[in-house]
């Protein structure tokens, strides 16, 4: 962690006291980063060589900076010690600045912190922004509160399934265009869907561990993992039938 971040107390207080600490990690991360990722499609390449050379130059050390505010990159798995064949689009997903935003759809007293799916042309080196997703100070800070994580890097962890989740559904189409609710083994996180600028865009409205389950929500999302593969371990629902599927539980 960046030496001016503070620590994680044994005891969080609060929802509020979760908060302050999880603004501070993003605030200090993001210094380091930011500048890196508003410069990512600006190289191009210079020789027959430069484009590997930029693509490694460009992506990887904000991948690999200490408590990145990149969550993770599609083609990372790729060997260094084996030549690659570069993938025509990487997808890349990290944290904007959190920030005010004004929307019809979205409560505009509060601040949000923007978690962007983008398309990487490597032939181009071009970014296009393909999903939005908003998180909420109130969604952050109930995930440190029910996490054990020390740091920022430990709490987006506790993101990766949801960002690879969406990531794999961008480009099937398989993105809700409307409320949703988001089941995995070990939490339900329910979303508000609308667009903003001709981009997809989520908003979070709470976060809810498996811990917190009850009655027919614990007995409709046990009912949903029980359907869970090796290669399926994450559900999209719309709201409605969600809602509709815990009255029948009932």
């Amino acid at each position: 962690m960046n030496q001016h971040s503070i620590s994680r107390p044994d005891n969080l207080r609060d929802e509020s006291h979760a908060k302050a600490i999880v603004y501070n990690w993003m605030k200090h991360a993001q210094r380091e980063a930011v500048s890196n990722l508003k410069n990512l499609g600006d190289k191009t390449s210079q020789s027959p060589k430069g484009k590997k050379y930029n693509l490694n130059k460009i992506i990887t050390p904000i991948l690999d900076a200490t408590d990145s505010v990149l969550v993770l990159r599609s083609d990372k798995k790729i060997k260094k010690t084996i030549r690659p064949t570069i993938p025509p689009v990487i997808n890349t997903v990290y944290f904007e600045l959190r920030q005010r935003i004004s929307h019809p759809d979205i409560s505009n007293d509060f601040q949000y912190t923007p978690l962007i799916f983008n398309d990487f042309d490597t032939k181009t080196m071009k970014q296009q922004k393909v999903l939005m997703c908003l998180l909420t100070d109130h969604f952050l800070a109930r995930l440190l509160m029910r996490t054990e994580a020390r740091n920022l890097r430990g709490l987006l962890d506790g993101l990766i399934t949801l960002t690879n989740t969406l990531m794999t559904a961008i480009p099937k189409d398989k993105i809700p265009k409307t409320d949703f609710v988001v089941v995995t083994e070990n939490e339900i996180i329910p979303m508000v869907y609308f667009e903003m600028n001709s981009c997809p865009t989520l908003r979070t409205k709470t976060y809810i561990p498996r811990i917190e389950w009850f009655g027919s929500t614990k007995k409709v999302c046990e009912g949903i993992i029980s359907q869970f593969s090796s290669t399926h371990n994450c559900s999209l629902i719309y709201s409605k039938d969600f809602d509709k599927m815990k009255l029948e539980a009932r």
